[in-house]
C-alpha cells in the first residue's frame, strides 16, 4: 500500500510538466499574436505612406501649376509671347522642376512603404519562429516531467 502512495509525487510532478507546457504554449502564442498585430499595423503604415505620397504629389503639382500659371500671366500682362524664346526656356524649367519633385516625393514615399513592408515580413518571420519556440519548449518541459517521474517511480520500486 505503501508503493501506490509512493507513486503520487511523481505523477503529480509529470501533471505539473503538463501544465507547464501548456502555459509554455500560451505564452508563445501570445507572444507570436502580438508581433502578427505588429505586422499588421506596418502593413497598414506602408497603405498610408503610399497614399500620403500621393496626396503630397497632388499637392505639389498644384503648388507648380499656380506658378506656371502665374508666369503665363506676367508674361501677357508685359507683352511676353507665351510661345517660343526664353519664355519657352522658363516654362520647360518650370515642368521639369514639377516632374522631379514629384517624382522624388514618390520615391520617398515608395521607400518608407517597402520599410514598413519588410518589417511586416520580419514580424510575421519572427512570430513563426516565437511559435516554433514555444512548441520545443513546450515537449522539452514535457519530457523533463517524464523523465523526472520515470526516476522517482524507479526509486520507489527499487
Amino acid at each position: 500500500m505503501c508503493a501506490p502512495l509512493a507513486a503520487i509525487g511523481p505523477i503529480v510532478g509529470l501533471a505539473g510538466s503538463v501544465v507547464g507546457a501548456m502555459g509554455d504554449g500560451q505564452e508563445a502564442d501570445a507572444q507570436a499574436a502580438a508581433r502578427e498585430r505588429q505586422a499588421q499595423v506596418r502593413e497598414i503604415n506602408a497603405i498610408v505612406a503610399r497614399e500620403d505620397g500621393v496626396a503630397k504629389v497632388d499637392a505639389k503639382g498644384d503648388e507648380h501649376e499656380a506658378v506656371i500659371a502665374s508666369q503665363e500671366v506676367n508674361a501677357a500682362a508685359n507683352g511676353v509671347v507665351a510661345e517660343g524664346g526664353s519664355f519657352d526656356k522658363i516654362q520647360m524649367a518650370s515642368y521639369k522642376n514639377k516632374y522631379l519633385d514629384e517624382d522624388e516625393l514618390l520615391r520617398q514615399a515608395d521607400a518608407e512603404a517597402t520599410n514598413h513592408e519588410n518589417l511586416a515580413k520580419s514580424d510575421r518571420a519572427a512570430a513563426s519562429d516565437i511559435r516554433k519556440s514555444g512548441k520545443v519548449k513546450a515537449f522539452s518541459t514535457i519530457l523533463g516531467g517524464v523523465a523526472s517521474a520515470s526516476k522517482g517511480l524507479a526509486t520507489q520500486i527499487a
